[in-house]
């Protein structure tokens, strides 16, 4: 590919091609190469960013710890409301997502959570608050309902709320 990419003519020609890194696999013997080659591929596609939360030195690890279980915690309570993917749509959160926006908001920090009991506790209070705003909120809840009529149902069956709007992070 390099050879390939040296010899066109559309590449600039203050590109160094010494400067470049360079990942070698070696194949393992019970695969074919072509069949390596399509995992290998597979999985570098579906390679995603690192969040914040995750990078070492970003976050305090006591902090990390408390926001790790409390969304675990909520997880497994409401294990239909969470999906696998970072890009998932309402009412449906994804683990991760809501692991970096706890720490991107510093919601331990601005309320003085010190267990991830605390923490589950404050966002399952964030829950029951969406709750009675969609309940009694006519015209927010036409407005979620505007995009999509199951997304409120499916919260409402559920019983859980958080995914339907994102302002309780900050709140």
């Amino acid at each position: 590919m390099l050879k390939i990419l040296s010899e066109s003519k559309d590449i600039n020609d203050e590109f160094d091609f010494d400067k470049i890194l360079v990942e070698v696999y070696s194949q393992p013997e019970n695969q074919s190469a072509d069949e390596y080659a399509t995992k290998i591929f597979e999985e570098i596609n579906k390679a995603q960013p690192a969040n914040l939360i995750d990078l070492p030195g970003q976050v305090n690890a006591e902090h990390l710890d408390i926001i790790n279980q409390a969304v675990t915690s909520i997880s497994e309570t409401y294990k239909d409301m969470f999906k696998p993917s970072t890009k998932c749509r309402r009412p449906h959160l994804n683990i991760d997502n809501v692991r970096n926006d706890l720490f991107l908001n510093e919601v331990v920090e601005r309320h003085d959570l010190k267990s991830a009991k605390d923490l589950e506790l404050w966002m399952l209070g964030k829950n029951d608050e969406l709750k009675m705003k969609f309940e009694s909120d006519e015209v927010a809840r036409k407005k979620i309902e505007g995009q999509g009529g199951s997304i409120y149902r499916k919260a409402q069956d559920y019983g859980f709320y958080l995914g339907l709007e994102n302002t309780w992070y900050d709140e």
